[in-house]
């Protein structure tokens, strides 16, 4: 009989070789079963795991499945790359995005906050118009009726004096135009207060 131990190709010496070598064959076989091991991501980590020793192979056959995962991890190693290069353009561009993004919403608050502060400024404008249109209006009325008071006052005075020349209808017309006096002297301290 041969004192050689045989797994596949793999050859050992002593028994105990041959148990760590079906030991590692098992835990090849369900790591294989429950994992893509051509997945990049999978792929660094169960090299992580392997080189941290949390999975220990005790054998060849261990040791070549854990130089098979560095050869696909190595091969998958530009992807790995492409892909964390394209992930960081990513970010970055976001990060752009981000911030023409807030200079844009930044434009748009200033342009709505001048629209609406020139529109408060015309509506003063406006009412400031109407109280100025409304004072003229009232100082206009103010003397046009000053000017048809003294009128009357005057038609006043030539009718006292066309009529007969009693006390009476003197005291009368005085009295008249004492209060027309007194009321355009009213009206003109108005139009200086206004």
């Amino acid at each position: 009989m041969s004192d050689k131990y045989k797994i596949g190709e793999y050859e050992f010496d002593t028994y105990e070789e041959y148990l760590a070598a079906q030991e590692d064959v098992k835990k090849i076989d369900f790591l294989t079963k429950e994992l893509d091991i051509t997945d990049p991501d999978v792929a660094v980590r169960l090299y992580t795991l392997i080189r941290n020793k949390e999975i220990v192979f005790r054998s060849k056959v261990g040791l070549s499945f854990s130089w098979y995962v560095t050869d696909v991890l190595a091969q998958n190693s530009r992807k790995l790359l492409e892909e964390k290069r394209r992930k960081e353009e990513q970010k970055q561009q976001g990060k752009k995005l981000g911030v023409a993004g807030g200079v844009c919403i930044l434009a748009a608050v200033f342009c709505l906050g001048y629209y609406g502060i020139s529109l408060w400024q015309e509506h003063l404008e406006s009412q400031e118009f109407e109280r100025l249109q409304n004072m003229q209006n009232l100082t206009g009325q103010i003397i046009h009726d000053s000017f048809a008071d003294e009128e009357n006052g005057a038609e006043a005075g030539r009718d006292t004096g066309s009529a007969d020349a009693s006390g009476t209808d003197k005291k009368a017309a005085k009295k008249k135009g004492a209060e027309q006096v007194d009321k355009s002297r009213r009206k003109k301290r108005l139009i200086r207060l206004i």
